[in-house]
């Protein structure tokens, strides 16, 4: 089976400028008003990655730990820290298969560290899919094997998830129309703010994504512009842009609209239309827009 990447593009680099901007955060010291970050590395003395492992298994359409505690968890990342000043620490993985690894928290203690990686999202589809991660100015990776779940959860019970069908986002364009798979829908906090993003991709491995920041505080029925709050793109397989609409890209607005949310199923419907900027920088429309997802 070909292994799915999600490509981060510049436009999705933007959201995470705007909506994680807490993940770069550090402790201070009241005293001092001193960056009090950790400092190290994830080599071991001779220069290599440190072997990070994984605990519990994975399965595709399942989600890791299901409505588990984190303190009895069973499906986590073990990733080794060489610490060589003691402070904050952010470790969060790149996104692979609809799914990322996080931690955040304070080493007390300078040598091997072990931390342990959370689980986000859910497993779109088997196979083995590699993670990066970086502390400080370091960076590893390692591989993680998702089980072929065949459509049941363990249990017996059918694994629906919208997220994997090939119109779960579509939108036309004066270039035609373009619909795909879902490869992550979440929420996340960032500088007192609750933000959704939703990423995805289409047969021809072209990147799609939308978000903004929710001004209520949670997923509410309403719209919400790129002009001001949103985030809208489309990449091509080379990260190239086709369209983009966000704060940055004046005179141009594409207005995001939730229309429904269950709180249950988690499952999230919305709409999408405007205008956007190509590549040139020309105004093109954009019409039908239309999604649904269920947000992990």
């Amino acid at each position: 089976m070909k292994k799915r990447i999600v490509i981060i593009s510049p436009f999705v680099a933007l959201l995470v400028l705007l909506f994680i901007l807490d993940a770069c955060k550090k402790e201070y010291s009241v005293e001092t008003g001193v960056s009090l970050a950790a400092q190290g590395s994830l080599y071991d003395s001779l220069g290599n990655c440190m072997a990070d492992s994984t605990v519990g298994t994975f399965y595709n359409g399942v989600i890791p730990n299901g409505s588990l505690a984190q303190a009895n968890d069973t499906a986590y990342v073990l990733a080794k820290v060489n610490v060589t000043v003691a402070g904050s620490y952010n470790i969060t993985s790149t996104i692979q298969n609809g799914m990322y690894f996080s931690d955040s928290g304070y080493f007390t203690s300078t040598g091997i560290n072990t931390v342990k990686l959370y689980p986000v999202g859910t497993p779109i589809i088997p196979g083995t899919f590699n993670y990066s991660i970086t502390f400080d100015s370091t960076t590893c990776s390692f591989a993680l094997v998702t089980k072929d779940s065949t459509g049941r959860n363990g249990g017996g019970t059918v694994v629906t998830d919208p997220n994997t069908s090939d119109t779960a986002w579509k939108f036309t364009s004066p270039a035609g129309t373009f619909h795909g798979t879902i490869d992550s829908a979440y929420t996340f906090d960032s500088l007192g703010t609750k933000n959704l993003a939703i990423i995805g991709r289409n047969t021809g491995d072209s990147t799609f994504f939308a978000g903004g920041i929710l001004a209520s505080g949670s997923i509410v029925t309403g719209t919400y512009n790129t002009s001001s709050l949103a985030v809208f793109g489309f990449n091509d397989v080379a990260n190239n842009t086709i369209y983009a609409a966000n704060p940055r890209t004046a005179g141009v607005n594409t207005a995001i609209t939730i229309t429904s949310y269950n709180t249950t199923t988690k499952v999230l419907t919305g709409t999408f239309t405007g205008n956007a900027l190509d590549a040139l920088g020309n105004k093109v429309n954009v019409t039908l827009g239309s999604f649904t997802v269920r947000v992990h």
